[in-house]
C-alpha cells in the first residue's frame, strides 16, 4: 500500500523487459520494481532498440528512450535530455548498474542536482576489473569511481564485490543479495520419471567471464569417458558479441545444442527437466540462474567465482574451482548419482532458496535503505 503524500523515487536501469537478452540485471530490475510499485511512487527509465515494447511493459509508470549505437551500453540522445528532468523530479534515485551510458549519466545528474542516489555494482570484482584492465582502469578511475564515491550507498550482492570495493576505499556499502519470486516457482512442472538424455544445462550470456572456455573442454573429456550418447550439453543464452560463434563448434557431432535464449515459463521448464545446471563463471555477482535452478529442484555445479559456496554444505550441488579438471570431475560425480540421490539434492536446494532468497524480503530491505536517503536528503 502506498504511503500518504509519498516521496518520489526514480529507478534508472539500462534495459528493462522485454529486453531479457541483456542478462540477469534486466530480470533483477523487473523483480525489484514489481514490489517497489506496491511500496511507493516510482518512475522507471531505460533505453532500448525497441522502446515502444518497454513502454508497454511500464504502462505509463516510466520512460524508455531509443538507443542508437552499441545497444548493450545504452547510448541514447533521448536519455541525455530526458534523464535530467526525471532526476529533477525525484526525491531519491536508484541506479541499477554503473558502466553503461544512462547509468553513468544518471549518477552525474544526481551529483550536479544534489540528489541522493544509490547504485548497484552488478559484478564489480577483482576478476572482472582485471579483465581488459587497461581500458577498465582508465574508465573507472576517471569516471566511475569519482561518481560512485558520491553515492549515499552502494548495493552489492556478493562478498567478492564487497571485498573489492573496500580495497578501493569504499565504505558506504550494503549487502542485499538477489532473490527469487516464490509465486513464479510455486507450481513448477513435474519432472519426467524417465528421460532418454541427461541434460547438462548452461544458462546465461555467452561471454568470457561465464567460463565457457573451461566448460566445453570439460564436457569433451566427459564424452570420451561416457560414449553412450545418453547425455548432452545445452548452451542456452544470447551470444551478443559472437563469443560462442568464434569457437566454431560442431554441435551435432559433439553432443551439444545451442539455444539463443529462453525466458519465463520456457526457462523454468528447461531447468525443471535438466539433469544438472552448470554455471562455471570466473566472476559472478550473484548468479540468478543458480537460485532459479535450485527452486526447480535441479542440482547445480558452480565455481568459486560465484557466491554459492553454501550449496555444497547443504548438499544440493558441487562448488569447485574454475578449472577443466575440477569441472569434469563434478560433472562425472553428478551424472553417476542415482536418480533418487539427485532428487534429494533438488529438494534440499528448493527448500534452501525459498527460505533464504525471497524477492519480497530483499526488495523491501533495499527499499528501506532508499527511503532513508530520501527522507534525509
Amino acid at each position: 500500500m502506498k504511503r500518504p503524500n509519498p516521496l518520489k523515487y526514480l529507478h534508472v536501469t539500462t534495459h528493462y523487459p522485454p529486453d531479457y537478452k541483456y542478462g540477469g540485471v534486466v530480470d533483477v530490475a523487473a523483480k525489484l520494481q514489481e514490489i517497489w510499485w506496491r511500496l511507493a511512487e516510482f518512475r522507471v527509465v531505460s533505453v532500448s532498440g525497441n522502446p515502444s515494447a518497454v513502454c508497454e511493459m511500464l504502462s505509463g509508470r516510466g520512460e524508455c528512450w531509443r538507443s542508437f549505437f552499441l545497444n548493450a551500453y545504452g547510448l541514447s540522445f533521448g536519455a541525455v535530455f530526458g534523464l535530467w528532468g526525471e532526476v529533477a523530479n525525484a526525491d531519491a534515485v536508484y541506479v541499477n548498474g554503473i558502466v553503461t551510458f544512462p547509468n553513468t549519466l544518471a549518477q552525474l545528474y544526481c551529483v550536479i542536482q544534489k540528489k541522493p542516489f544509490a547504485l548497484a555494482t552488478h559484478g564489480l570484482t577483482s576478476w572482472s576489473f582485471s579483465h581488459k584492465r587497461w581500458r577498465k582502469g582508465l574508465y573507472f578511475n576517471l569516471i566511475s569511481f569519482p561518481l560512485m564515491r558520491r553515492a549515499a550507498f552502494i548495493r552489492v550482492t556478493s562478498q567478492a564485490e564487497e571485498e573489492f570495493l573496500r580495497q578501493k576505499g569504499f565504505a558506504n556499502i550494503i549487502f542485499v543479495p538477489n532473490g527469487i519470486s516464490a509465486s513464479e516457482f510455486s507450481n513448477i512442472p513435474r519432472r519426467a520419471k524417465t528421460t532418454p538424455v541427461f541434460d547438462f544445462v548452461f544458462l546465461g550470456r555467452m561471454s568470457k567471464e561465464k567460463g565457457l572456455d573451461i566448460l566445453i573442454p570439460a564436457y569433451r573429456r566427459f564424452c570420451v569417458e561416457f560414449r553412450d550418447n545418453s547425455h548432452r550439453l545445452k548452451l542456452v543464452g544470447p551470444d551478443l558479441q559472437g563469443y560462442l560463434a568464434a569457437m566454431e563448434l560442431d554441435f551435432a557431432r559433439e553432443n551439444m545444442e545451442y539455444i539463443p535464449g529462453l525466458y519465463g515459463d520456457d526457462k523454468i521448464k528447461l531447468l525443471c527437466q535438466a539433469g544438472c545446471l552448470i554455471l562455471p563463471s570466473y566472476s559472478e555477482n550473484f548468479g540468478n540462474v543458480v537460485a532459479e535452478a535450485l527452486a526447480c529442484e535441479t542440482p547445480v555445479i558452480t565455481t568459486t567465482g560465484t557466491p554459492w559456496a553454501e550449496i555444497e554444505r547443504i548438499g544440493c550441488g558441487l562448488y569447485v574451482r574454475p578449472e577443466v579438471e575440477d569441472l569434469y570431475q563434478a560433472m562425472k560425480s553428478i551424472y553417476l548419482k542415482s536418480r533418487s540421490e539427485r532428487e534429494e539434492m533438488g529438494k534440499r536446494g528448493r527448500a534452501y532458496v525459498l527460505e533464504h532468497f525471497n524477492w519480497e524480503d530483499k526488495a523491501r530491505q533495499l527499499f528501506n535503505h532508499l527511503e532513508k536517503i530520501a527522507l534525509h536528503k
